[in-house]
């Protein structure tokens, strides 16, 4: 994340402005109510979930959810990615939570699977 704003990351923790598609064939997952541009490749046409609970419980990101990380942040949408993608999107988006929300008390473990275990109960 480059602005400590959270008004410019996703509900998901995702930060738009770093993707090289932002701008050009894409304008973000809020301006496209929650069906970000790479929806097209699975044929969802749903919002995406994070879009809807955020939606829902009338919060900008999930930066202001208690329960940040919970089971929709272990859900992606490509069964092949590794785990150690995995992790890597789990940690990015849980350090900009992190950024916009000092309080914020997350503890990750360093692998994946540990933390899927622990945010999963």
């Amino acid at each position: 994340m480059i602005k400590n704003d959270k008004h410019e990351i996703n509900p998901c923790g995702t930060y738009c402005d770093n993707c090289e598609d932002m701008g050009t064939v894409c304008d973000g997952c809020r301006n496209r109510n929650g069906k970000p541009i790479w929806y097209q490749l699975y044929n969802l046409t749903e919002p995406c979930a994070f879009y809807k609970c955020c939606d829902e419980n009338k919060i900008h990101n999930c930066s202001a959810c208690n329960k940040v990380p919970c089971n929709k942040h272990f859900k992606f949408p490509d069964p092949g990615m590794s785990d150690e993608d995995k992790e890597k999107w789990l940690e990015l988006r849980m350090v900009n939570f992190m950024e916009v929300n000092k309080g914020s008390q997350l503890q990750l473990s360093d692998k994946y699977s540990e933390n899927e275990k622990k945010y999963n109960k």
